[in-house]
């Protein structure tokens, strides 16, 4: 496949999410305080608000690309961009990661994912069918490259959709 990754370093959140531009997506925001995941709408995040001071890392991405970020001190952020469909050609392995959670409900627009024990993880999904959807997964795209002594191993990994158990996308992002 052709991929391409352009690389950011040290500038402020906001500034960095502009690369992304306002295709439509979703994001997995790693928070100081919790694992927030929701969309990417008309270049606005949607869903529970968050300040970017508290993120760890995050994720925004869709079927083609994917903006990664992580804070690197307080308000400064590093990151890189990865296109699919672009600039060389790569090799690559997609991966399915099973979701936390084994039950669903449907709460205000979202469905909580929940274990017997344990906190809940809200998704921006609803209709979703705990014997019919249940695990939830996301689908990962890793990357193969050589380091200088020519072995391989994967350089890069990035979000591409979330799926039902049966690796069937779920929403249109």
């Amino acid at each position: 496949m052709k991929s391409k990754a352009e690389p950011y370093s040290k500038s402020d959140f906001n500034s960095l999410v502009k690369h992304w531009g306002n295709d439509d997506g979703y994001f997995v925001a790693y928070l100081d305080y919790m694992v927030l995941i929701g969309k990417f709408c008309d270049g606005d995040f949607q869903g529970e608000r968050f300040e970017p001071k508290f993120i760890q890392k995050m994720r925004l991405f869709n079927k083609s690309k994917e903006l990664y970020l992580w804070r690197q001190d307080e308000n400064i952020f590093s990151g890189r961009l990865r296109v699919d469909e672009a600039d060389s050609d790569v090799d690559a392995i997609d991966a399915w990661q099973v979701l936390y959670g084994t039950r669903c409900e449907e709460k205000s627009g979202e469905t909580l994912l929940s274990e017997e024990r344990g906190t809940n993880l809200a998704i921006p999904f609803i209709g979703l069918n705990e014997k019919v959807d249940m695990p939830i997964r996301i689908r990962t795209r890793n990357y193969i490259g050589c380091n200088d002594l020519g072995q391989a191993g994967y350089e890069d990994c990035r979000f591409v959709e979330f799926t039902n158990k049966n690796m069937e996308p779920l929403g249109a992002g």
